[in-house]
């Protein structure tokens, strides 16, 4: 695939390095010329050991250029006018947009509503950890095993964002990011929107529908120069019936990511990051008491190939799963935008997709 990738941060990073060590054609644009230099000598180099000379670096835009992807990793505020600019222009076949997908409440969705349901091009969400390998293990020992119906799932991705600065040194400040901003795309409930993510993908893939009933309680932190929520659970409801819990904060040491299902004759956990390098699935059953682990060793690079995989699936004409699709990250912010909502009026919320 000839790809270009939006942004050259963080996440511009990670899809360079996943799709030139796939052999694709790959091109990293960005308006900074000292963004681009600071991706080629310091963040891919500290990342990846060395630059990798196959990756294209473009400072200046050509949009009559047509490309087979386009990965829109730029703050969260842009994100669906730089669709807006691929639709329009029909410079891809299909574009992948980061999480969270947009603002809430974004002005620009309505356009870009009209415009995507007249277009051939494929858009799809970034949610990629849907399809990473310790969630491919859990759904295949459910398949394989007699769990009964499923009951209650748990979702947390919960971390003190200093890991996130880590990640960012040239962020200096980190109230000039938009991460401590809610309303540019910021705070627990929009930065790790991974959790609902999980909830809604898992709810769906077990065949319980989605997410219907929200009861929401977020906490905000307040100055003079941002406004974020440090801290959202919420308890949601799904079509079927089961119910269950998502909690995502920034506060959180170390680390807690972790996923629990249960079922009527045994459980799940999906353990992220248990140790350095590993991930872990837990199975327990309940009709012998047998507890079985599974570690599953892990590069950085691994988070992104369950996506990477499915997207050149879709290039190949072999893939149309909602789970993939820009409806399912639509579908996540209306969650998310009736979750402020339970907590501005201090009641269960029933959402509205």
């Amino acid at each position: 695939m000839k790809i270009k990738i939006i942004g050259s941060g963080s996440i511009g990073n990670h899809y360079a390095n996943a799709y030139v060590n796939r052999n694709h054609d790959v091109s990293v644009f960005d308006i900074s010329s000292e963004a681009l230099e600071r991706m080629k000598n310091v963040i891919y180099p500290d990342r990846y050991e060395k630059w990798d000379d196959r990756i294209n670096l473009l400072n200046t835009e050509d949009l009559i250029i047509k490309y087979d992807l386009v990965i829109i990793g730029t703050p969260p505020s842009s994100h669906i006018n730089e669709a807006i600019k691929c639709i329009k222009n029909s410079n891809a076949n299909i574009v992948h947009i980061e999480k969270p997908i947009s603002l809430l409440n974004d002005p620009s969705l309505r356009e870009f509503n009209q415009l995507r349901k007249n277009s051939s091009i494929k858009i799809i969400n970034g949610y990629n950890y849907n399809f990473s390998k310790p969630i491919l293990k859990a759904l295949d020992i459910i398949s394989n095993n007699k769990l009964g119906s499923p009951i209650f799932i748990n979702c947390n991705v919960r971390e003190h964002w200093e890991g996130i600065f880590k990640a960012h040194p040239w962020i200096k400040n980190k109230e000039d990011s938009y991460l401590t901003h809610f309303n540019q795309g910021g705070g627990a409930l929009l930065e790790h929107s991974h959790g609902v993510s999980y909830w809604q993908y898992l709810s769906g893939v077990l065949n319980q529908g989605k997410i219907i009933k929200v009861n929401a309680f977020l906490n905000f932190v307040s100055t003079n120069k941002n406004r974020y929520d440090d801290i959202s659970t919420m308890f949601v409801k799904s079509e079927s019936g089961i119910f269950g819990s998502i909690t995502q904060d920034v506060i959180t040491k170390p680390y807690k990511k972790n996923i629990e299902i249960i079922f009527e004759n045994g459980s799940i956990e999906i353990i992220n990051n248990y140790k350095n390098n590993l991930d872990k699935v837990i199975y327990y059953n309940y009709n012998n008491n047998k507890s079985f682990e599974f570690e599953i060793p892990k590069k950085r690079i691994d988070d992104f190939l369950g996506l990477v995989n499915k997207t050149e699936e879709i290039y190949n004409g072999n893939n149309s799963e909602y789970e993939l699709s820009i409806e399912f990250g639509l579908d996540v912010m209306k969650i998310i935008e009736f979750a402020v909502i339970s907590n501005q009026k201090k009641s269960e919320q029933n959402v509205v997709y």
